[in-house]
């Protein structure tokens, strides 16, 4: 190779190894893992429902069913890293309990997180979706488990939590059936309108007992005053 034509070549190769960096600041699956971890405490935060389901061999369509009948009560699953919930799940503790202010994925608050114990954390385990509500009504968990049902043991519910409040399966089958909110408003009001009748009844009935005893004490008065007068 002619000297001009080599010094040329050598110079090329030394730019392009200078251009490139010594070392990655972050690695890309860092930045995925902080990505997921971000998304879950979001989850966490905006939702007061979060059921923790099982699934096993399910395929993709029956993956996307479960999807499609989920949105049509206005919940909505997510497959989950185990892992990256539970630190989801501490650090979603801390940020309620201290009112945190600052980045979810500030380091402190991460080691502090991983210290806490919850009693979700501890079915945190194998494949699980996570299906989250917005608020608590009790038709749509039923609605649920009744979709459950049908999916023949591919998706198993094996816990949850409720306005922060750890339940088991059992008794997340046993609150279906409560009634939904506005129903317990109606039964509230109708209770306090006939309380209140009873109350102004017993008002009412106090008051017309009060007259009567004083008109009676009041002729009885004036019967003694007769009295007085005719004897004298």
């Amino acid at each position: 190779m002619p000297p001009r034509l080599f010094y040329i070549c050598s110079q090329i190769r030394s730019y392009a190894t200078q251009t490139n960096p010594p070392y990655r600041l972050t690695k890309p699956s860092n930045l995925r893992k902080s990505y997921v971890f971000n998304r879950y405490v979001n989850l966490l935060l905006q939702s007061k429902v979060q059921l923790i389901i099982q699934h096993n061999n399910l395929t993709a369509r029956e993956h996307l069913n479960f999807r499609k009948s989920l949105s049509l009560i206005n919940a909505k699953a997510t497959v989950v890293r185990a892992g990256i919930l539970d630190v989801a799940y501490g650090v979603t503790h801390l940020i309620r309990k201290e009112n945190w202010k600052g980045e979810y994925g500030d380091l402190l608050l991460g080691e502090r997180a991983k210290r806490v114990q919850l009693p979700i954390q501890s079915i945190l385990l194998g494949p699980i979706c996570l299906v989250t509500l917005s608020d608590f009504v009790p038709s749509s968990i039923k609605a649920i488990i009744k979709t459950l049902a049908f999916s023949k043991g591919k998706l198993m519910l094996i816990g949850g939590v409720i306005e922060h409040q750890t339940f088991d399966s059992f008794e997340l089958d046993e609150m279906k059936n409560l009634p939904d909110l506005e129903s317990l408003r109606g039964q509230l009001l109708g209770l306090l309108s006939s309380s209140g009748q009873q109350l102004a009844h017993i008002l009412g009935s106090t008051q017309q007992m009060l007259c009567y005893a004083l008109e009676t004490h009041k002729m009885n008065l004036e019967g003694l005053n007769k009295k007085t007068e005719c004897s004298t």
